[in-house]
């Protein structure tokens, strides 16, 4: 009795000395904010080989999995062959990956580049070009009924628009130098990839060994019913990832190429710019499309205004097809997020960590949503209420739904037995 006692105090001082270390390193951290921002960035500068690695093997995995679970399904797997089976995959993984970037590189990237010093070398005549149409559509010699021109202005409308049409061209004149700086600063992480490419080959070939290490340390340091919901969490955690991240990179890839030859056989100016620019920022949930197609259609503006509008249009029917046909088909996943919920990750997410918050956020929010959703239900059933939402539409005079008298009560035949 005397042992269960002092077994009883010496968790609660482990808790109390637990709390005190961890108020006073919050306490540490808000006090000196920027050294603990700038010991953090330092940190994750430091690892940064590391985390391409886990990034990179994260990525490659799902590829390196589908040829060992269909490609190579005949290999009989003993454990002196499972080895050299998963070097096989592993590189045949790489292959497919370095394929697809070099044929990137290769067909899309040379084309960027030349309508990018096209577009930088016709800007003013395009810009003169888009002022004109302006004037024409919107002046007061243009088409438009009298009633339509005193209405909306044309006057001021015309003078706003020529406005920003003139500091859009200075803007991108100015924004130039520092986009070639970002494309130096990706050739100088270039050599983290590289070394990251190493870390994530060792991550490949011993998951399941490190997979079991960490298994053991968490129950080394938890008890068992903790151990196993950390688990779960974890494995919950990879699904969702998995089948969000993964899967809305594939179904960005399709968009991309999908807009890429519309755009083309529409001649468009400028569709490998905006082809990239589509599939890039469709990776990004629900403002994804907006924030490609805005700059995408200024670009076909100033070149040519009308199909600025048809361009509008088609990014609107591939946005239908994407959300109604590819997305559904390619993801096979669902967050169980409201669009409220969506949003909410995105911009929470995105003031801490920026356009990565922006990706990551939703199946981050979509476990924590399950996670606590789960707590609610059970707590409800402690109670013996109803956990179906419906249950609770219009009960506004302060007394919970119980649960179904069928589900609560046993059958008159239970009984009996």
């Amino acid at each position: 009795m005397k042992l269960k006692k002092e077994n009883k105090y010496a968790k609660i001082a482990v808790y109390c000395c637990g709390i005190i270390l961890f108020a006073l390193i919050a306490g540490s951290v808000f006090t000196n904010f920027e050294n603990a921002k700038a010991v953090v960035k330092k940190f994750f500068v430091v690892f940064s080989p590391v985390t391409y690695g886990f990034v990179i093997a994260f990525l490659v995995n799902p590829v390196m999995k589908f040829f060992e679970n269909r490609v190579f399904k005949f290999w009989r797997t003993t454990k002196k062959s499972f080895k050299f089976k998963r070097v096989v995959t592993m590189i045949c993984a790489f292959l497919v990956a370095a394929s697809l970037i070099s044929g990137f590189v290769a067909f899309l990237v040379p084309q960027i580049i030349t309508s990018y010093k096209d577009l930088e070398s016709k800007m003013s005549e395009y810009v003169l070009s888009a002022q004109k149409w302006v004037m024409e559509t919107f002046g007061k010699d243009s088409r438009l009924p009298d009633f339509v021109v005193d209405f909306i202005n044309v006057d001021k409308l015309v003078k706003n628009i020529n406005s920003f049409i003139g500091d859009s061209y200075e803007l991108i004149v100015d924004v130039t130098p520092y986009v070639f700086k970002f494309i130096g600063n990706i050739i100088n992480e270039l050599k983290n990839a590289l070394i990251g490419i190493i870390f994530s080959v060792y991550f490949l070939y011993s998951k399941e060994r490190l997979g079991a290490t960490c298994k053991k340390i968490i129950y080394a340091i938890f008890d068992e019913p903790r151990s196993n919901g950390i688990m779960r969490v974890a494995k919950m955690t990879r699904e969702n990832f998995e089948g969000f991240v993964v899967g809305k990179i594939i179904d960005s890839i399709i968009i991309g190429v999908l807009t890429f030859f519309v755009l083309m056989i529409f001649k468009m100016p400028y569709y490998p710019i905006i082809a990239l620019i589509v599939g890039i920022t469709n990776v990004i949930p629900f403002f994804g499309p907006f924030i490609g197609a805005i700059p995408s259609a200024f670009i076909i503006f100033i070149a040519d205004p009308m199909k600025a509008i048809w361009f509008l249009l088609i990014i609107l029917v591939i946005q239908q097809i994407d959300g109604n046909i590819i997305g559904p088909k390619v993801l096979g996943y669902s967050t169980d997020l409201s669009a409220l919920g969506v949003m909410l990750a995105i911009i929470i997410m995105s003031g801490f960590f920026g356009v990565l918050g922006m990706v990551i956020g939703v199946p981050i929010f979509s476990v924590l949503n399950i996670l606590f959703f789960e707590y609610v239900d059970k707590r409800l059933e402690n109670k013996n209420k109803d956990i179906a939402v419906e249950a609770y539409f219009g009960s506004g005079n302060g007394d919970l739904p119980k649960k179904k008298e069928e589900e609560c009560e046993p059958k008159e035949e239970e009984i009996k037995n």
